[in-house]
Parts: C-alpha cells; sequence; structure tokens
C-alpha cells in the first residue's frame, strides 16, 4: 500500500473497500478547542465536540453539523434544521445564531433562533 502525507486544505478522506465507502471529515484544531475551518474565530473546546446517545453512541455536536450546512442548504439540510430545532439547549442555539452571523449574516436559519 503507498504512504501517503495529507495537507491543507484536504478536509475529507474516502475510502472503499468491497463496495462500502466511507467518509472521513477532517478539521482543524487547536491543542483545546475546533475551529471551524471556514472561519477560524468561531471555535468551540474539543470537550463539547461530541455527545452521546442514551445508548451510549458518540455523535458530533449538533450546532456543529448545523453550522457546515448552512454554507448552501439543501432540502435534506433544511430537513435536518428543521428537526433537529426543538432539541437545541440553548447554549447550542446561542452558538449557532453567533456563529451564523459571522459567517453567513442574515442567513434564514436565524429568524428560528
Amino acid at each position: 500500500m503507498e504512504s501517503e502525507q495529507l495537507e491543507l486544505p484536504i478536509h475529507e478522506v474516502h475510502a472503499e473497500r468491497n463496495g462500502t465507502r466511507l467518509e472521513f471529515l477532517l478539521n482543524e484544531a487547536s491543542e483545546t478547542h475546533w475551529l471551524f475551518r471556514r472561519d477560524l474565530s468561531i471555535s468551540l473546546p474539543l470537550s463539547a465536540m461530541s455527545r452521546r446517545s442514551i445508548g451510549g453512541i458518540p455523535y458530533l455536536c449538533p450546532p456543529v453539523v448545523l453550522l457546515y450546512k448552512a454554507k448552501n442548504p439543501r432540502s435534506k439540510d433544511q430537513d435536518d434544521f428543521e428537526q433537529t430545532l426543538p432539541t437545541l439547549q440553548p447554549a447550542d442555539r446561542l452558538w449557532l445564531a453567533q456563529a451564523l452571523e459571522v459567517c453567513h449574516p442574515g442567513h434564514a436559519w436565524l429568524r428560528s433562533l
């Protein structure tokens, strides 16, 4: 297998085996904070990046997922926003609203947050 060094601005890697495809999303980070690659002034402590379901399954922090989806929202992204919004804690809503104001001022989702 060939060795390859990844360098910025690569933010995703795909792997495929036997018809199954995996996508790995890479993010910027300092030692303590995740950094939004589209605007490094937007950050979140690394400890807040993942959550766990009641069953213990880890998942990515919903406000961060929505921030990535906000750039050019497709209908499925809009659906994700509408389904996730009622589950967001007040601190998550505030963080997402502030992040959207920085990178997407006037975004339609701001009215709902």
